[in-house]
This record gives C-alpha cells, structure tokens and sequence, in this order.
C-alpha cells in the first residue's frame, strides 16, 4: 500500500474519484484534519499579542497618527517604527513563561472534547471574549 496524504484544499474535493481507478488500488488516500486553531497554543499566543497591540495602540493613537516626533522620517517610516516598537515591547510581556504555560493549558481542557468529536464552536467564542475583555480590563 502506498499512502497519498492531501489536505481539505478545495482543489482536493474531486480526487477520491481518481482513487477509485484502477490503477491506483494499491495506494490509500489519507485526508489530513480540519485545521482546529483551538487545539493549537501559539493562536493564543498570537492573539494575546495582537489584543496588547492594539490596547498600546489606541493608547497612542493621537502621537502615532501625528507624529510629531518623526524628525525627518516620512510619515509611513514613522509610523512603522512606531508599530514595530510597540510590538517588540509587547512581545516580551506577553512570551513569558507563565503565559506560555498558560496557554498550552487552556488548549490541553479541550483535548478530551476532541478526542471525543464534541463541538467546540461555543468554547471558541467564549475564549476570544474572555480574551478580549480582559485586555481592555487591564487597559481602563
């Protein structure tokens, strides 16, 4: 047996019917699983990072959008340093140990449900609100 492993692209739909030909008997086509962004920490991680940014950014807006400060950059350079240095100060705040432990937690409470096929559509628009609304409880 010779395994042919393809993802759930679309263009993929139409190859089981290539599979039931003859010639390829011998071989086994394995579809790989829907891709469960809850299952997979480093989304956390990333959006923990992207809702500090963007709690700095709303914090900063008037300076960032005036650039006052901008010497002889021009407004874009300005303003991409300026991104890029909030995302950097924020990215040591939010890899920390203890968060990452934290995150590889939460998506270890939804492994049985997965394992056992549960859908987990209600937990996932839990976490982003819970994520959300404690940013903006550290931000006020």
């Amino acid at each position: 047996m010779f395994p042919s492993v393809i993802d759930n692209a679309p263009c993929h739909t139409a190859i089981e019917e290539v599979f039931d030909d003859e010639e390829f008997l011998i071989h086994k086509l394995l579809r790989l699983s829907p891709y469960s962004p809850i299952l997979n920490a480093i989304e956390y991680a990333w959006s923990s990072l992207k809702a500090s940014v963007k709690s700095d950014l709303a914090f900063q807006m008037v300076s960032f959008l005036s650039g006052d400060s901008r010497g002889s950059s021009t407004q874009t350079e300005f303003r991409l340093h300026q991104l890029e240095k909030i995302i950097h100060d924020n990215i040591s705040i939010t890899f920390t140990v203890p968060n990452c432990t934290r995150f590889i937690a939460h998506v270890q409470k939804f492994i049985p449900d997965a394992l056992d096929l549960v859908n987990v559509i209600f937990y996932i628009y839990s976490v982003y609100w819970f994520m959300y609304f404690s940013i903006f409880l550290k931000a006020h």
